[in-house]
């Protein structure tokens, strides 16, 4: 609500999209997270998108957001390198976890496009890409805050806003304290 007057757009810095659809209810203006761009980014270079993840505890999650926007019939896999996002900051373990589990799924049949899986994984898309070419694997490797960025750049140049039959704004309710 507070950025409600005088944005273009917002960026909700989160793969998992939490408060997005209530973002895109109070404000006319596109709103995105980390999961929904990359994820049909990844869909528009590939048949089945792996992605991989921080944790194994938010697998579930991810699941269930595959099912949420009809994707689940695309998704190959979902992996974890086992790293709290507190943990990212080690890049280069960070990298060789990533390019495991990404090359894993690859070589495995699960994925043709692998998404990293939390906006907290800034700057290793380049060297985990570069890793997976090293072992002949050519795939495409999707950053999400890239995506959510250039998602969100679109839609303003575009001139697109939530469609009001979707994500209707809520009526003003009459609070008594």
């Amino acid at each position: 609500e507070a950025a409600a007057d005088g944005v273009d757009g917002v960026f909700i810095t989160c793969f998992a999209d939490p408060g997005v659809h209530a973002a895109r209810e109070v404000i006319d203006a596109p709103v995105v997270g980390g999961f929904e761009p990359s994820f049909l980014t990844a869909m528009s270079l590939g048949d089945r998108v792996g992605v991989v993840t921080i944790l194994p505890n938010v697998v579930p999650m991810l699941r269930s957001l595959t099912r949420r926007y009809g994707l689940d019939s695309r998704l190959g896999s979902i992996r974890v390198v086992d790293m709290p996002v507190l943990g990212l900051t080690d890049r280069e373990e960070l990298i060789d976890r990533l390019a495991a589990q990404a090359s894993a799924a690859v070589e495995n049949g699960e994925a043709d496009t692998v998404v990293l899986g939390c906006t907290g994984m800034l700057g290793v898309t380049s060297a985990v890409r570069d890793r997976l070419h090293g072992k002949g694997i050519h795939v495409p490797v999707v950053d999400p805050t890239a995506s959510a960025i250039t998602w969100l750049e679109s839609s303003v140049r575009l001139g697109l806003t939530p469609s009001r039959t979707t994500y209707m704004t809520p009526p003003v309710k009459d609070r008594k304290r």
